[in-house]
């Protein structure tokens, strides 16, 4: 009777742990702030909104790239910018390109930088959005086209 006792108490013991999960996907503590993306594209900022359903998940707005977008020294084809983690302030600090890594880009487009974050390949009037990924340590950056 003893054995079946502590053999019943094993069971439930390993059975307690057997639906423990190692990852949550409701955490925020790994979520890097983001605010909007500013540079060539737009000197105020693209504000970044959540997307529903995506841990750590961002988009911004649509833009339309021009050749002649060089505030921050792109164009034809360049666009250079920082992701701020505050929308509209440089107080809480940003990302820039040490902070972030490509992860869906169209065809022919490139992610670098030294610094400042930088896209090469650029169309002349094609809309585009970001959508990012900012779990912790590095931020995933994909370009859409719309």
């Amino acid at each position: 009777m003893k054995k079946i006792i502590f053999g019943l108490l094993v069971a439930f013991v390993a059975l307690s742990f057997m639906g423990c999960p190692t990852v949550y996907a409701d955490r925020d503590y790994d979520k890097l702030p983001v605010g909007d993306v500013v540079g060539d594209m737009n000197g105020d900022g693209i504000v970044l909104d959540e997307l529903a359903g995506v841990p750590g998940g961002y988009k911004t707005a649509s833009f339309t790239y021009s050749n002649s977008m060089n505030a921050w020294g792109g164009g034809s084809g360049v666009c250079n910018f920082k992701i701020r983690k505050v929308a509209g302030s440089w107080d809480g600090g940003d990302y820039g390109s040490t902070s972030v890594a490509g992860d869906k880009l169209p065809d022919g487009v490139t992610l670098g930088g030294d610094g400042n974050i930088t896209l090469t390949g650029l169309v002349d009037g094609q809309t585009y959005h970001f959508e990012l990924v900012t779990i912790a340590p590095t931020i995933k950056i994909s370009l859409i086209e719309d």
